[in-house]
């Protein structure tokens, strides 16, 4: 019979590994790694070992991995400085400190801030006494960047325990001291730490060492939430990992009188809006030089008090009253008052709890106005630091009449630090006045800080009770409720941050959602539909949250839950439940420009916004072990810590199989093409035996990760790159076509040869061998191919496909020995013998069998 050519030209359906190799689509490969198939044309992958700038962090540093953790980038308009120019950012977490990288700089900046304890006794550094594992959580919004420690069971017996019983105290940014038992309290806690007492969290203020186990420390009660106890004697001292909040502040307080309270600067202080503190002489500006733990400090004066208001308990907010002055109109009436302040943050104004006075109640007689003057030490006396937290944007105060209305705020004055005060329904501003010259400014009179001049225009007057605003109003939540939480995943969508699996109010509670009110991404209250409970007790947690299209993908450990989140709060509601979709990792999902990807044990899949597909199905196998066969199968196990990225310029979706060093696979990665929907694989995508971070899609559109060895070693920062800088290792290039029968099922053929059209720059290693099965059994047998007519010129055993110059040729192979009798035909491509040449360039184009049917079996 004549001989008969088949050809195959189109390579693009990529990897079939879950398929018999006899059945795949004539474009699919029954093998492909170290190879990317594209329509037309077959080339040698890269990698991931791509220097990336930075190529490493601090020298000085050695930062480990925590694997599938870690890193976090983002684009911002100011640089480092505070000047408005467009800046790259990498942060990379070291312990529980955070550095960052700019672009524009090209330089880190270490330790720009931190989750925890900068003391520790017995450590070498800052946050020595924590394990290892912080697992934070990254999100950014409106330019600020928010970090949560997402290990809850990362808190630290700091070794010290509380000398004497601490009275119960209800009051949200309370002051007091505490006696510790340690002889040098400051090897145990630093100011600003996080700490937690019989169960009640607090912020540390000051450390005083003393000796002779009479050291102190002084405190903020209820900043974090309501921590309201009693504290035990000998009580142990636990630190605790807190949110973070960095970002650009951008303010002109009192700028009408003063230059100092105007700046555009970095700025790294907490997260979630903490409430004043309550003055004393020993947290002041001379007590405690760092302002970041607390937004100002608050100090009330009765109706026979007056504040010097000179610097000298700067930063604080003076509030002073008068309620004896008589007004025919008034009509408080004998009301009994509490009041109240609170602190408000950033431009979104998101507000504290209130802090209250609580030194007496307040009675305004009947026929009696209550008169309110407030006053700002903002720089201390003989200083120029700015002593007030330079997030804080103002302040509110409020009123509780216990007689008629108890348990309600309502508003008396709005404070911004910008434009003045004003009453809370009125619609302009009474401006700062400058009392001492760049230290400290009155309103609406510089007078009205003297108890006997607080009349008239140098104070607000209020005839009767306003009524027209509340706390709760302002905010949408009561005033005693907690909206401080740390949290193990975060996602923002439609203007709202949307957190799971929290910390808060001193309880984990994996099943949970919480959401915070539109534009305020740092309060999350615990009450009413903020609170969003998909599933209780079903022994899963909530691993990640991702959104897309209106939706919230809520990835617990085994099940994928779609909620719906664009009708607004209170009317979210789950669309769909999906089994064996969840993750045991957050590195294990991605955003892409098609939607949310993951991959788990049972595969990779995509959510565009209306459905779920399975880009694995009938595709890979699931789980393959034997050597030869590991090529077909995705191979995850969720336990190595598998790691997903996109990468944007290729449209690639790429999974590592393990972040860790577990096992013996840790640099393999399977690559998912968008553009055709094909898979290959690599078997040394990374460098073995290193630790790798979650990978980030970088503002720059590069996929990104760090990786180290965890052992005196700075990290290094990876990206993708083409091939033609590496060398491929031996056997670890493998293309195999499909089983082809050459449209002859049942025919037997004998093979002439294999018309291959290629290009090189080089000899490339890669060799091909000619697969086929007989009729005689179900064995494949392997034949190598050599050139034609005993030629040299383009093709070796030895050294493979040889260069061509780049120029496209095709070269014709034929068997080494024989092939007759046989019903299908594979082409293999494999580096049998030698590690490939990382600058041959090799591209497969096309391959052609010829052959000649001899008949049925």
């Amino acid at each position: 019979m004549a001989k008969l050519t088949f050809t195959i030209n189109d390579f693009s359906g990529g990897a079939n590994g879950y398929v018999d190799p006899l059945d795949i689509a004539d474009n699919e490969l029954a093998q492909c790694q170290g190879f990317k198939a594209e329509s037309g044309i077959v080339s040698v992958l890269g990698d991931m070992k791509g220097a990336y700038t930075p190529s490493s962090a601090n020298s000085s540093d050695s930062i480990a991995i925590e694997p599938g953790y870690g890193i976090f980038a983002f684009a911002h308009d100011y640089d480092k400085d505070g000047d408005l120019n467009t800046t790259q950012y990498l942060v990379l977490m070291d312990g529980v400190t955070f550095d960052v990288y700019d672009d524009d700089g090209d330089a880190w900046l270490a330790s720009r801030f931190n989750l925890g304890t900068v003391a520790v006794s017995g450590g070498t550094g800052e946050g020595a006494g924590f394990a290892e594992s912080v697992k934070p959580c990254f999100f950014v919004a409106d330019g600020a960047l928010r970090v949560s420690p997402g290990n809850f069971d990362n808190e630290m017996d700091n070794g010290e325990t509380v000398d004497g019983a601490i009275a119960a105290n209800a009051v949200y940014g309370a002051y007091h001291t505490i006696t510790v038992d340690a002889n040098t309290a400051s090897d145990h806690m630093t100011a600003g730490d996080t700490i937690r007492i019989s169960k009640q969290e607090m912020i540390v203020l000051k450390v005083v060492d003393v000796g002779g186990g009479d050291d102190t420390i002084h405190v903020a009660r209820n900043m974090t939430g309501t921590f309201t106890s009693k504290l035990a004697n000998n009580a142990t001292i636990y630190s605790m990992l807190e949110t973070r909040w960095r970002g650009i502040v951008i303010r002109r307080n009192f700028a009408d009188v003063t230059a100092d309270g105007s700046f555009t600067e970095w700025y790294s202080t907490y997260s979630n809006p903490r409430p004043p503190v309550l003055h004393d002489a020993a947290i002041d500006y001379d007590g405690v030089t760092n302002h970041t733990m607390w937004p100002f400090l608050v100090a009330w004066y009765k109706e026979d008090a007056t504040p010097l208001n000179d610097g000298n308990a700067a930063g604080v907010l003076n509030v002073g009253w008068f309620e004896d002055t008589d007004n025919p109109d008034a009509t408080w009436d004998g009301a009994v008052i509490n009041l109240y302040v609170t602190a408000l943050y950033d431009d979104a104004k998101q507000e504290s709890q209130p802090h209250k006075y609580v030194a007496a109640t307040i009675t305004v007689p009947e026929a009696k106005e209550l008169a309110v003057w407030i006053g700002v030490e903002y720089i201390d006396d003989g200083g120029n630091s700015y002593r007030i937290n330079k997030r804080v944007t103002g302040a509110r105060l409020y009123y509780e009449d216990t007689t008629n209305d108890p348990g309600i705020l309502f508003q008396l004055l709005e404070i911004d630090f910008e434009k003045g005060c004003k009453k809370a329904e009125a619609e302009t501003f009474s401006a700062w006045v400058e009392d001492d010259a760049d230290i400290s400014v009155g309103c609406p009179a510089v007078a009205g800080a003297a108890h006997g001049s607080r009349t008239g225009a140098n104070v607000f007057i209020f005839e009767t009770p306003p009524k027209a605003f509340t706390y709760e109003f302002n905010t949408g939540y009561p005033p005693d409720i907690n909206t401080h939480a740390r949290y193990k995943t975060a996602v923002v969508a439609n203007r709202r941050l949307f957190v799971g699996n929290v910390y808060q109010s001193g309880k984990a509670n994996g099943d949970r959602m919480i959401s915070s009110p539109i534009n305020k991404f740092d309060i999350l209250p615990e009450y009413g539909d903020y609170v969003i409970d998909a599933t209780v007790g079903d022994g899963d947690e909530i691993i990640k949250l991702e959104a897309y299209a209106d939706r919230i993908l809520q990835f617990k450990k085994r099940t994928l839950y779609i909620i719906n989140v664009g009708g607004g709060l209170g009317e979210e509601f789950i669309e769909s439940q999906h089994r064996n979709m969840g993750v045991e990792n957050p590195s294990q999902t991605c955003m892409t420009e098609y939607g949310v990807a993951w991959v788990n044990a049972h595969g990779v899949f995509m959510y565009d916004g209306q459905e779920i597909t399975d880009l694995t199905r009938e595709k890979l196998q699931l789980t393959n072990t034997t050597a030869t066969e590991r090529p077909r199968a995705l191979n995850i196990i969720e336990s190595n810590i598998p790691l997903i990225g996109y990468h944007p310029d290729n449209k690639w979706l790429i999974v590592h199989v393990a972040s860790n060093i577990s096992t013996d696979f840790e640099a393999e990665a399977w690559i998912h093409d968008f553009k055709n929907g094909s898979w290959t694989k690599s078997a040394e995508f990374s460098a073995d035996a290193y630790y790798k971070s979650n990978m980030i899609w970088t503002p720059d559109n590069n996929l990104v990760f760090a990786s180290g060895t965890n052992s005196s070693f700075n990290p290094l920062f990876y990206k993708y790159r083409d091939a033609g800088t590496a060398t491929p290792a031996q056997d670890l290039l493998i293309l195999r076509t499909k089983d082809f029968n050459l449209n002859a099922p049942g025919v037997k053929k004998k093979l002439r040869s294999v018309y291959v059209t290629y290009s090189a720059n080089g000899s490339s290693e890669i060799q091909a061998h000619i697969l086929f099965q007989k009729a005689s059994g179900t064995a494949t047998v392997e034949s190598e191919l050599v050139e034609a007519d005993g030629g040299s010129t383009y093709y070796t055993e030895a050294d493979g496909f040889k260069t061509t110059s780049n120029a496209v040729y095709t070269v014709e192979l034929v068997p080494s020995t024989t092939v007759t009798d046989a019903m299908s035909f594979q082409l293999q491509l494999k580096n049998d013998d030698a590690a490939a040449l990382a600058t041959s360039n090799f591209k497969l184009y096309d391959i052609a069998f010829v052959y000649r049917p001899l008949g049925t079996r």
